[in-house]
């Protein structure tokens, strides 16, 4: 019989058969300190691409557990170091949680992001890598890792429920659909919205079935 062709990029199945790729996380420039906690620029690689964000580390040597804070929808041109994450990370940090913000693909100095995948699964991929990269922070306990999301961010962090099974907890604030068929409608009843990535949810229902943490 012939092969069975190779399931699309974008298809969740192919996400949850990525193998994540660890590096170094990079601490920059200090950014503010809190009470009991320390805020600072980071990086970290991630597809042979250098990626962005901020980490606040509580005060002490650890380890602590981890929280990978997304933020919701802002134009690349509006936002701002640690905009919509630090509200959610700051507190956690304070109260012993190492919180991590990543700059998404092509905002602040991060790369584009993999190819071939819709903006929350590029995201969810540079979020993953971030995960591998956890061993290079000593102050970091890698076994537990959970991941806040609010509205888009909400989004990839539904994706890495469903492909990520390092991920001990989720916590989705205001998030979008798990059904990328109903945000696609959404979206199109939206005056000035552009087409969608996938085109009419009802003309490619199984597309849209692939590609949504609720199917």
């Amino acid at each position: 019989p012939a092969p069975t062709p190779p399931l699309p990029a974008y298809y969740l199945e192919s996400l949850r058969s990525r193998v994540p790729t660890g590096g170094q996380i990079s601490i920059g420039d200090p950014m503010w300190r809190g009470a009991g906690y320390a805020k600072f620029n980071m990086s970290w690689p991630s597809g042979g691409q250098t990626f962005t964000g901020t980490i606040t580390l509580p005060d002490g040597p650890g380890p602590y557990p981890v929280v990978i804070v997304n933020h919701g929808h802002i134009p690349p041109e509006r936002y701002w170091n640690g905009q919509d994450s630090g509200i959610f990370g700051d507190p956690l940090a304070a109260d012993g949680f190492i919180s991590l913000a990543p700059h998404y693909p092509g905002y602040l100095g991060s790369g584009t992001g993999a190819p071939g995948l819709t903006t929350n699964e590029q995201i969810a991929v540079i979020d993953q890598d971030l995960i591998s990269s956890l061993a290079s922070l000593p102050q970091a306990d890698a076994t537990k890792v959970a991941v806040v999301g609010h509205s888009q961010g909400g989004g990839v962090s539904q994706i890495l429920m469903v492909v990520d099974p390092r991920i001990k907890a989720v916590v989705l604030i205001a998030p979008v659909a798990s059904d990328e068929a109903e945000n696609a409608r959404r979206l199109a009843q939206r005056p000035g919205a552009p087409t969608p990535q996938f085109g009419d949810p009802d003309q490619n229902a199984d597309v849209y079935r692939h590609i949504s943490p609720r199917t």
